[in-house]
Parts: structure tokens; C-alpha cells; sequence
């Protein structure tokens, strides 16, 4: 019995070409003698959608992208960047497809503090389409300063430790008990809303300005390095004999106070 073999037209072959702007993902026609023809493609993925930010979680959707022969891609690939166009990717997550009520939707985690943009890369099998539109969406992180508290208190040069109430950035108030005329000292920390010291600015020396009760309060105002989260320095104030004495921080709206009764 003689083999037959599988003959593609002139016209249909040409047709085959690789289109620009298109990644060509192919499928195997086999005879006798075997041969490839790109009867599909994965096309450019779909601008995302910013659904919403959640500090270092940012919620995307887009439309979903289709092969030809109208199968949707399996996953996608969401990078982002720094520009809206070029760069090199700052980051990068696999979304699963394929889409619901019309739209793929995908939550990128730990996505580093500030403006970057997000563009979307269908995926079907083992090819792979072009990035689309890039679409902006700022984070914060999660664990933003917060507000301020005390670290290293002492009495009269002991450590001990403060009793402290209220919340961080607004009600926060520390006190510890001391005899007559006893020196409180403490530095001011930057922290998160759980009390980790966490950095406010990486730039920039922060001032924090200091006001004092009882007497022989010192300094007026307390520096926290770029980057950095204690005082370089610790405030300092006395019981005025039998008298209470405190020490209250402020800074970008938060308030601090630790007494010493």
C-alpha cells in the first residue's frame, strides 16, 4: 500500500506566516510525512483594571485573551514596573484563568511601597503572548509607621519599664513611678500600628519636637536619621519635688507622652 502524504495548498501555507505583533502557538497535522502548521495564536494581553489597593495587595482584573481558535489563555503573568513603558520588571506573579463573569481578577501581594505599573502577559501551553497596556496603581507598606513610642527609659540611670495604654499615633501614653525629684530619660521610636520600630522616612532626617512637664526639661526637639527609627538622643525631665513629670512627643499629627508620677 503506497503512504500517502499531507499537502498544504501555496495559498494556505502563506497564510501560515508569522503575523508581527503576534506570539504563534502551533498544534502538530500528521501523516506519513509529518508537519506544522500555526493554525493559533496568543495575541497581546489586556490593559488591567485597578479594583483596589490594600497597603502591599493590589487588586487587578482585565479582560480575558483568547488563541484564535477562541480558547481562553490559561494564565497570565502580571509584571510591573517603575515606567509606564520599558524598564526592567520590578516585580512579578502568575494569575490563573481562566476568566469569571467576563473578567480574569488577580490580587498581586507583596508589592514594595509606591507608584509602579502593571501589565498583563497571556499564557497558553508552552506559548506565550505580548505584554499589553501598563496601568499605575501606588502601594504602601504593610508596615507603614504608625506613630511614636518610648524605648530605654530609666529612673535616675536604672531601667525600668513603662505602663502603657491608649493607641499608637493618637492616645499612646506611658508612665512609670518615681521618688522626689527623680530624672526620667527616654528616646522616641517610630514604629508601626503593632509597635515595630519601623522606618518613617529613608530620605530624610526626621525633627520631632519635645515638650516637657516638672522641670529641667531637655532638649526642645529630638532627630531620627533617614532610614533610621530611635532618637539619636533622649529626652530628659524632672520630678518637680514630689511634682510629676512628663514628656510628650508630636510629630505628623501623632502624639506620645510618658510621665513619671
Amino acid at each position: 500500500m503506497r503512504k500517502r502524504q499531507l499537502l498544504i495548498p501555496l495559498g494556505i501555507a502563506a497564510g501560515l506566516a508569522v503575523v508581527p505583533g503576534v506570539a504563534a502557538a502551533a498544534w502538530q497535522v500528521s501523516g506519513t510525512n509529518s508537519a506544522t502548521a500555526a493554525v493559533s495564536s496568543v495575541g497581546t494581553g489586556a490593559q488591567p483594571t485597578v479594583t483596589s489597593v490594600a497597603t502591599s495587595t493590589v487588586n487587578l482584573r482585565w479582560a480575558p485573551s483568547t488563541v484564535a481558535s477562541g480558547v481562553e489563555a490559561g494564565s497570565y503573568t502580571v509584571n510591573y514596573y517603575a515606567a509606564a513603558t520599558g524598564g526592567t520588571a520590578q516585580g512579578s506573579q502568575t494569575c490563573s484563568g481562566p476568566s469569571s463573569a467576563g473578567f480574569v481578577n488577580c490580587a498581586i501581594t507583596s508589592v514594595a511601597a509606591g507608584t509602579h505599573f502593571f501589565g498583563v502577559t497571556p499564557k497558553y501551553r508552552n506559548w506565550t503572548g505580548l505584554e499589553g497596556l501598563r496601568t499605575s496603581a501606588t502601594a504602601t507598606a504593610s508596615n507603614a509607621t504608625a506613630g511614636m513610642i518610648f524605648s530605654n527609659v530609666t529612673v535616675n540611670g536604672t531601667s525600668v519599664t513603662p505602663t502603657c495604654t491608649g493607641t499608637i499615633g493618637s492616645t499612646y501614653s506611658c508612665a512609670v513611678s518615681g521618688g522626689n525629684n527623680d530624672i526620667l530619660r527616654a528616646n522616641v521610636v517610630f514604629v508601626n500600628s503593632s509597635g515595630t520600630p519601623t522606618a518613617f522616612s529613608t530620605t530624610s532626617t526626621s525633627t520631632i519636637p519635645i515638650t516637657y512637664t516638672g522641670k529641667n526639661g531637655t532638649p526642645a526637639s529630638l532627630t531620627i536619621a533617614a532610614n533610621g527609627t530611635q532618637s539619636t538622643a533622649q529626652a530628659r525631665t524632672d520630678k518637680n519635688g514630689s511634682n510629676s513629670g512628663s514628656i510628650t512627643a508630636t510629630f505628623n499629627g501623632w502624639t506620645a507622652v510618658i510621665t513619671i508620677n
